[in-house]
């Protein structure tokens, strides 16, 4: 009889740790669906406060496996300070978006950068990325007017075309930290090498 109880008791708990399993897998798939259904600019938010969540959790898992040697360390102590730097950085992002205050076209760039890097194509979202931190602008050389006739280029030069990094400080840090959350996506999230950036390193 005691026997039977013991076997009894070690289901019960295969049977709890199973359904815990199921519980947090469905509790995923409902999250998932949810943020599928927000708007464009939501759904770039929670992409990216998924990927803080994720690095903050590797690093949390690394300092208890290696207990204080790791976070002493040279490299823990950068990694640790690179995560809460790009924390801190992606606050005023959020900000602007929970306030709808975005610049349209930034908005739709972070948005076509998530797409691509949920498809794992980390090298189309690095296009991107150039785009809207460097810009596509005709930067002007040497003199642009001469006399009363302007130059065909400097018509080019408008809103549209500029880049947004170099605006404003605040800009410049959260598109940096965008760019550390693509390169943590895809150490964490690899893919082939033609759709990689910086496969080798």
């Amino acid at each position: 009889g005691g026997d039977d109880g013991l076997w009894a008791d070690e289901d019960d708990e295969e049977k709890k740790a199973l359904a815990d399993v199921f519980a947090s897998a469905a509790a995923a798939v409902a999250k998932q669906r949810a943020v599928e259904t927000m708007k464009p600019i939501d759904q770039v938010a929670a992409y990216f406060k998924h990927l803080l969540e994720e690095w903050e959790k590797e690093l949390d898992s690394k300092a208890e496996a290696h207990a204080e040697e790791w976070m002493y360390s040279d490299a823990g102590k950068q990694s640790i300070a690179n995560c809460r730097l790009c924390r801190n950085h992606m606050k005023p992002l959020f900000k602007r978006i929970k306030r709808r205050e975005l610049p349209g076209d930034i908005e739709r760039a972070l948005f076509l950068m998530v797409k691509a890097m949920k498809a794992r194509d980390y090298r189309r979202a690095a296009d991107v990325y150039v785009g809207v931190a460097i810009g596509n602008a005709p930067w002007p050389i040497g003199v642009t007017s001469i006399g009363i006739h302007e130059r065909s280029a400097r018509e080019k030069i408008g809103a549209q075309s500029q880049a947004h990094a170099m605006h404003d400080e605040e800009t410049r840090k959260y598109l940096q930290s965008v760019k550390r959350l693509m390169t943590f996506a895809q150490r964490i999230y690899p893919t082939v090498p033609s759709l990689s950036l910086d496969f080798n390193s």
